[in-house]
């Protein structure tokens, strides 16, 4: 389930965001930064799984795996918590009179 989950997240990073290893640099835009957060979102997640995976065939270590999910698991906080502001500065200017 969580393979298929990030390989469908991964299809949509791959096509629609720019690479993860783009560097922003200062004055970018709001759209480049947050299709940076996507992708390096989906490349954590993804390197946590294969990691996961290395463990179960014995090529990685149990600390390994706590660290890559670890890692993963603040990156997507991070990135649910710049969407869920995102979503709010919207709703704000949505309630704005014009």
């Amino acid at each position: 389930m969580m393979m298929q989950l990030v390989s469908s997240v991964g299809a949509i990073g791959s096509s629609a965001f720019v690479q993860p290893d783009t560097h922003l640099h200062e004055g970018a835009g709001f759209g480049a930064t947050l299709a940076s957060v996507a992708t390096e979102t989906v490349q954590s997640l993804r390197n946590a799984e294969s990691v996961s995976i290395e463990a179960l065939q014995g090529r990685a270590g149990a600390r390994e795996v706590v660290d890559a999910v670890m890692h993963a698991e603040q990156t997507l906080q991070t990135a649910v918590a710049l969407r869920d502001k995102t979503v709010g500065a919207i709703q704000e200017v949505m309630r704005m009179s014009i």
